[in-house]
């Protein structure tokens, strides 16, 4: 399995981060997108990279500052609302990790 982690800048509308969790879902990626215009992907096919992933983003978000960062074996932690959880355990649970924080800042 490979780990993305994909980001776009502000500049992006909902409608292009939405064809572009549509284009994950249509290659029937794992994801995980509960940060703005942030996705965690995991895929195991090989006929991707981050720069191929980073190139068809773009063509979704033509104007906009793309990165893509490959990872294997990093560590992560996460606050995030317990909905959230479910995805990250069930497809980082190989990768390393600090403590996960299932709680949601209250103010």
């Amino acid at each position: 399995m490979k780990y993305y982690l994909a980001i776009i800048s502000e500049l992006a509308t909902a409608q292009q981060c939405d064809s572009i969790t549509d284009f994950i879902k249509e290659r029937r990626w794992g994801f995980w997108h509960h940060i703005g215009n942030l996705w965690v992907i995991a895929t195991d096919d090989e006929g991707w990279s981050a720069a191929s992933i980073r190139d068809k983003f773009l063509e979704y978000a033509p104007d906009c500052i793309t990165l893509v960062i490959q990872f294997d074996s990093s560590e992560w932690a996460a606050m995030s609302p317990s909905s959230s959880h479910p995805w990250l355990h069930q497809h980082l649970s190989g990768v390393a990790r600090a403590p996960l924080l299932g709680r949601i800042a209250e103010g």
